[in-house]
């Protein structure tokens, strides 16, 4: 995203939230630095699964 100028206040990146704290020091599959990394994800959206209920009941819609 850095090397393609696709950062900025034009652009919303969505990250998947299960990644551990500070991945992006260890992104090594990447010819970014750190620095480059944090400047183009600011702002972003992490997203993660999160259940609402382990109970096995229908709701209020039947479901």
């Amino acid at each position: 995203a850095y090397n393609l100028n696709m950062y900025g206040s034009k652009y919303q990146w969505i990250i998947p939230g299960w990644y551990q704290g500070n991945w992006w020091e260890q992104a090594n599959s990447t010819n970014c630095t750190t620095k480059k990394l944090l400047t183009a994800m600011e702002g972003y959206i992490s997203v993660d699964f999160e259940p609402l209920s382990a109970k096995q009941i229908k709701g209020i819609s039947g479901r």
